[in-house]
């Protein structure tokens, strides 16, 4: 069986090189469906299908449904035959049901690996650390009795209801048992599929368990290629167990490919990632070169009320911060002065889909003086939350010209003749986004906000970076520790960009603040920022 290890900088074309080979397999004459593909997100996965059925002609929905074209733990509930509605619920109802207590959803935030605000009871705590052991192979041999006791309950419980959980299911198919004592081999559930190749992608992210996943898939007999792609770089994800050494352990590689050359970043953004990641421990000099054009990188302090400027000046398509705490912090100021923005996953932003609609009918009313049907239940959906907004519009003067017991009348005056760009209304951003930027941008923004972990796999022309280190607890000044990991995120963040990268930060932000830019170059003190800014004022590398 040949085993290649593809490795890939930021931008060097790695998911073209896995397409280029699974182009290839079907060209040699092997199916499809004899062609597994597994990365770690599911828009990574979204991307591949999307790109083989531009390359195949083959529907993306039988690469999801019929193929293997599927996440690792996906395959594992298929191989198990294990059915969603086994699982534990996601919204985390059925674990407060049996642990008859509150269960909150998470111990740590998911999109920085940092530790939320919120207060978490004892028994959230207790399961996510039981996840965290199962995913890193890891039996918490030292927890005391009431740690067990908890543990206990949660296994019983999901027993007796038939339920199963993800770690379960992959414990099982790699024939591992687990209690908090010790983990056991077990026979493994499940039968492999009968796959020629299997690509996997994105593999520095993948857990001790999820390894062990990877590395039964392989073992079936029918498997003649294997290829295990990712960037030791961009392993971001160890508050969940994941590794880069997992791109070594393991595997018997008859091949290696490097693929150093990077097509989206510019040779100085490209250069400024790799000084950050140069001090980690075992890191090897990589010859990365860049084929793109020239770039910039620079570093600026401003007061928030110049944040829209800056991104105007910059033509900033993406604002990265390290946590989602600064994610919101950001996105008010932005909405504040009435610069609309979403977020990444583009399933939030300054306004809700809801609002937005019901806000371009009110901007429909005022400047045309009419919305349509769908607009008009959306703004009495909306306004019908407000307990005071029939006695406010009845208050209104009526226009001679129309019947006074005629309330959408009433309400139509009052849409035109209220200066929404200061009501204390939620549809008031909307309307200062509108009067700003236009009604089409304000329907439809550009400008993307998320935080570091959310937008790995993104890129964008103009990124700004909010420069400054989150605290390591909640309440407390002390920086998280800039560790190797700390690195690799943000080498991620850097190298989302492909023209720009600024560096921001405000001067309201606490003095003693760390500043990422100011580790990396070594400086102090960071230009100020003027809205129409010098070429002598970018910061030099």
């Amino acid at each position: 069986m040949e085993i290649q290890r593809l490795i890939g900088v930021p931008g060097s074309g790695k998911t073209t090189a896995l397409l280029d080979y699974i182009v290839g397999a079907t060209r040699s004459g092997i199916p499809v469906e004899a062609i597994g593909f597994s990365s770690f997100t599911r828009a990574a996965l979204a991307t591949i299908r999307r790109r083989v059925h531009d390359e195949l002609g083959t529907d993306p929905v039988h690469l999801a449904e019929n193929c293997w074209f599927r996440t690792l733990h996906s395959c594992a509930m298929r191989c198990c035959g294990v059915k969603p509605n086994k699982l534990v619920d996601s919204n985390h109802l059925w674990q407060s049901q049996a642990m008859e207590c509150v269960v909150n959803p998470r111990k740590f935030d998911c999109d920085s690996g940092l530790p939320l605000p919120q207060q978490h009871n004892y028994v959230s705590g207790v399961l996510s650390y039981w996840d965290r052991c199962r995913l890193t192979l890891s039996p918490p041999k030292d927890a005391d009795a009431d740690f067990k006791k908890v543990i206990g309950r949660y296994e019983l419980a999901k027993r007796e209801d038939g339920k199963t959980d993800f770690a379960d299911v992959l414990l099982r198919f790699c024939g591992l048992r687990m209690s908090t004592e010790e983990l056991t081999a077990a026979n493994p559930t499940g039968e492999l599929p009968n796959i020629r190749t299997w690509y996997l992608d994105e593999y520095q992210d993948v857990n001790p368990l999820l390894h062990r996943v990877a590395q039964r898939l392989a073992s079936a007999p029918s498997v003649e290629r294997v290829v295990v792609a990712g960037d030791p770089g961009q392993s971001i994800y160890s508050f969940c167990g994941s590794s880069p050494a997992h791109l070594s352990r393991g595997w018997k590689y008859t091949e290696q490919r490097n693929l150093y050359q990077s097509h989206r970043c510019a040779p100085q953004i490209l250069s400024q990632a790799e000084s950050v990641l140069q001090p980690s421990k075992g890191y090897k000099h990589r010859r990365v070169e860049s084929v793109a054009p020239d770039g910039l990188v620079d570093s600026t302090t401003i007061r928030k009320d110049e944040l829209r400027h800056l991104v105007k000046a910059r033509r900033a398509d993406l604002i990265i911060a390290r946590s989602n705490n600064q994610v919101r912090q950001l996105g008010k100021i932005l909405t504040k002065f009435g610069q609309p923005w979403l977020t990444v996953a583009e399933k939030g932003g300054y306004l809700s889909r809801e609002r937005i609609e019901a806000s371009e009918g009110l901007w429909s009313l005022v400047k045309k003086g009419y919305a349509t049907s769908r607009q008009w239940q959306l703004i009495i959906k909306q306004f019908s939350k407000l307990p005071d907004w029939r006695h406010r519009v009845a208050d209104l003067p009526l226009d001679p010209n129309q019947t006074p017991n005629d309330e959408t009348a009433k309400f139509i005056h009052w849409a035109r003749h209220i200066d929404w760009r200061y009501s204390v209304l939620p549809h008031a951003a909307y309307l200062r986004a509108a009067h700003c930027h236009g009604a089409e941008l304000a329907s439809h923004p550009k400008l993307r906000i998320g935080t570091i972990h959310s937008t790995k796999g993104d890129e964008a022309d103009n990124v700004l970076v909010y420069d400054i280190l989150p605290t390591a607890r909640p309440k407390s000044r002390r920086p998280i520790p800039f560790d190797d990991e700390e690195r690799r995120v943000w080498y991620v963040a850097i190298s989302r960009a492909r023209e720009s990268a600024t560096f921001f930060r405000f001067d309201t932000d606490f003095k003693r603040s760390t500043s990422l830019f100011s580790r990396i170059t070594r400086q102090g003190q960071m230009p100020k920022f003027s809205v129409v800014a010098a070429d002598d004022e970018v910061f030099p590398l």
